[in-house]
């Protein structure tokens, strides 16, 4: 797969090194596979010809997108899992009483 435009070549050879670092990252095809898509999305839109000079710099920018993308992922990720515990966190409600304590047990409890 050749990807082309304004100062933009991007060979066989760095699409499949390009992968296999996600690939790496991600540890699923899948996913490794949006990964890629989405840093060279991201990288065309914002890539600057003046900082390339070659492959190799081709290459090392599209690593540094690619990893950027999959940490803000791992982020996301692990705050969705804290909210979703903090949501399993909520007190259930007395067996005794039949509802919810009220504001005032639960600060006299600790």
């Amino acid at each position: 797969m050749m990807c082309r435009g304004p100062a933009w070549d991007l060979s066989d050879q760095l699409y499949q090194r390009l992968f296999s670092f996600c690939r790496y990252l991600c540890q699923e095809q899948s996913k490794a596979e949006d990964l890629l898509h989405d840093a060279i999305l991201r990288a065309h839109q914002r890539f600057d010809p003046a900082r390339s000079s070659g492959d190799a710099a081709k290459l090392s920018y599209l690593k540094k997108v690619a990893l950027s993308l999959w940490l803000n992922r791992l982020r996301r990720e692990k705050q969705r899992a804290t909210l979703s515990l903090e949501e399993l966190a909520q007190p259930l409600p007395d067996p005794r009483g039949g509802g919810l304590p009220s504001d005032e047990t639960l600060m006299a409890q600790h």
